[in-house]
């Protein structure tokens, strides 16, 4: 079974999180909100993460 994964170059979840945070009011940890907050909840860009292009 393959599982897709997002990043913030700190963390890494799978996909299918955030339904599971709303539908079972699942609490993340306080570190993983403020980094997201701090980014104004905006997925990092390529660059941001030092990823190669393409």
């Amino acid at each position: 079974m393959t599982r897709s994964l997002k990043t913030d170059g700190v963390y890494e979840w799978p996909v299918p999180l955030a339904y599971h945070v709303a539908k079972y009011r699942l609490a993340l940890p306080a570190d993983f909100i403020a980094r997201a907050a701090a980014r104004a909840f905006r997925a990092p860009t390529r660059e941001d993460l030092h990823l190669p292009s393409g």
